[in-house]
């Protein structure tokens, strides 16, 4: 894992390979998922979704989302957003 922050995500690489990565810490938990446009004028994304709880994935309820670009720095940009949430959904 590369260091994009306090949060430890994988890298760039990761995602490219359409790969979804789940996380957890500071009592929060979280899902960065790449997506991927098939439609040409559509940017593709990274989707961000915070739930809290010990609840799995399926079965919680989403506190916070949010796109970013398909870009590696907005695995920088993540870890600004998860700060964020950590604060604001516990």
């Amino acid at each position: 894992m590369l260091k994009y922050g306090v949060w430890d995500l994988p890298g760039f690489d990761y995602f490219t390979a359409k790969n979804p990565f789940i996380g957890s810490g500071g009592g929060i938990r979280f899902k960065v998922t790449p997506k991927f446009s098939s439609d040409e004028n559509e940017d593709s994304t990274l989707l961000v979704e915070v739930w809290t709880g010990e609840k799995c994935y399926q079965l919680s309820e989403i506190k916070a989302t949010k796109n970013f670009p398909f870009e590696e720095k907005s695995l920088y940009e993540i870890n600004v957003f998860l700060n964020e949430a950590k604060r604001t959904v516990t």
